[in-house]
């Protein structure tokens, strides 16, 4: 629940919450990060715990449906057709 916090936190916020460093991947680590400095801050476990589900709930409501990411596949890619490889895509910036 701290990491949703964290991911969820303003950066134009005053109180500088601990960044998710994406490369790693350890969210768990990173929400232990998060819940240690809401602590230090003052904050009470308890209240995050009531309050971070209804977070949780919004940021869901953000990702796309199974729907909307199958229309957004048949955009960019004709039916049938097999996609560009990365390296073809590559060569081409290079």
């Amino acid at each position: 629940m701290a990491a949703t916090l964290g991911l969820s936190w303003s950066r134009e916020n005053s109180l500088k919450a601990p960044l998710y460093d994406v490369s790693t991947g350890e969210i768990l680590g990173y929400g232990g990060l998060v819940l240690e400095f809401l602590i230090n801050k003052g904050v009470a476990p308890a209240d995050l715990y009531r309050s971070c589900p209804s977070l949780i709930v919004d940021l869901l409501e953000l990702l796309p449906s199974e729907k909307e990411v199958g229309k957004a596949e048949e955009f960019f890619q004709g039916e049938g057709e097999s996609g560009q490889d990365d390296s073809q895509h590559r060569a081409g910036v290079e």
